[in-house]
Parts: C-alpha cells; sequence; structure tokens
C-alpha cells in the first residue's frame, strides 16, 4: 500500500506551475496595492510630523509665556501681527511675528528678543524652515490670556495644520 501514497510525476510539475502562478498573482496584486498604500503611509507620516511641529510650538510658547511674559500687546507692524511681549530676567521686550526667511523663502515665525543691557536685538526663527506659516492671528481674550491663531502648512506636500491655542501669561 506504499504505492497509493506515491504521487504521478506530472501533478507534481503541475502543482509546482500552480504554486508559481498563484504566488505572481498575489505578487500582482501586491504591487497594485503598494502604490496606494506608500502614499497613505506617506500622508500619516506627514500627519505624524506636522503634529509634532504643532506640539513643540504649543510647548515652547507656552512655557515662554507661562516664565517669561508679564505683559503682552498685539499690534501690527510692517511684518503684520506683531506680538509684544515684556518679562523675564532684565524684563526683556520679545516680539514674534510671521517673515519670509531668506534662505527657504517661505514665511516663517520668528522671534526678535532685546535685552535691556544689548545693543542689537537677537533674531530667531522659532518654525521650521520648511513649514509655511499663514494667517497669524493674535487678540487678547481676557487679562492675561491670548488666543493665538495660525496654519502651519506644509510646503513640498500642502498638508496643511490648523494652529489654535490660548496662552496665560503674567500670573
Amino acid at each position: 500500500h506504499m504505492g497509493a501514497m506515491k504521487k504521478i510525476p506530472g501533478s507534481l510539475v503541475a502543482e509546482g506551475y500552480l504554486a508559481l502562478f498563484l504566488g505572481m498573482a498575489l505578487l500582482g496584486l501586491l504591487l497594485q496595492a503598494v502604490p496606494h498604500g506608500y502614499r497613505a503611509l506617506g500622508q500619516l507620516c506627514l500627519q505624524a510630523e506636522m503634529d509634532r511641529i504643532e506640539q513643540d510650538l504649543h510647548a515652547r510658547l507656552e512655557a515662554r509665556f507661562l516664565f517669561d511674559v508679564e505683559q503682552v500687546q498685539v499690534a501690527e507692524g510692517p511684518e503684520g501681527t506683531v506680538v509684544r511681549c515684556y518679562g523675564g530676567p532684565g524684563f526683556a521686550r520679545r516680539d514674534y511675528y510671521v517673515k519670509e526667511s531668506p534662505s527657504s523663502r517661505c514665511p516663517v515665525l520668528y522671534r526678535r528678543t532685546w535685552n535691556p543691557q544689548g545693543r542689537k536685538p537677537g533674531v530667531n526663527p522659532i518654525s521650521p524652515e520648511h513649514i509655511a506659516v499663514t494667517g497669524f492671528q493674535v487678540e487678547q481674550t481676557a487679562p492675561g490670556r491670548l488666543l493665538w491663531k495660525m496654519d502651519l502648512v506644509h510646503r513640498k506636500t500642502g498638508v496643511k495644520k490648523r494652529f489654535q491655542e490660548v496662552f496665560s501669561y503674567g500670573r
């Protein structure tokens, strides 16, 4: 009864071809699905990057307002909206405004700091160079409370993230 277990050589070959064919068909399906998968994955990664940038900006601004800001004036300057903050060590003045970055040609959030002892102000970009900051609006909603709104736009992909926070200052 061992003879019954033996396979006919031809059927082995057919089985091999069938496995190969199924493998190829599966591969074809996978390859068709991949570009969409990559795009979805890319979108997810981008969204995650935008979330991270928003959280980072939020944390940095919040810390500044909590610890270094005693007074705020919101004004319109040559750069548009300027948030003028006073406080911290030596009662420094810090201006927040949006201006085109000379290197990336992209509107970026800047902080300009005047220390009473320093002669010229220090200027630092606060937001990343590849993220455009648009629709920058800030208003005082109550004493010691500042509503801060802006859109963060990824330059290469146009993926947008709305930044809207209320910061407290001058406890």
